[in-house]
């Protein structure tokens, strides 16, 4: 702040940036996600196209924004449980 380093901004509401922060680690987590086959150590990355998926304790504002981005996915679950 002291060098002159912020941006100025001049728009009607902060709201849509401060969701940046947590839905940059819901997609962080989501691709987090990986899966290996027993006896075979190569992980194979994000979640699986068809799959399962539980979300636990996810019915607060980071849980419900995971669920948005989960079944809005090219790549998403068969069944997910909240």
């Amino acid at each position: 702040m002291e060098l002159g380093c912020l941006l100025k901004y001049d728009g009607e509401g902060f709201f849509n940036a401060s969701l940046a922060e947590p839905m940059s680690c819901i997609i962080g987590a989501y691709n987090a996600q990986y899966h290996r086959e027993f006896g075979v150590y190569e992980h194979k990355m994000g979640i699986e196209n068809g799959g399962n998926m539980a979300i636990l304790a996810g019915t607060g504002p980071m849980g419900l924004g995971a669920i948005d981005y989960i079944v809005n996915n090219d790549k998403r679950p068969k069944r997910l449980a909240v």
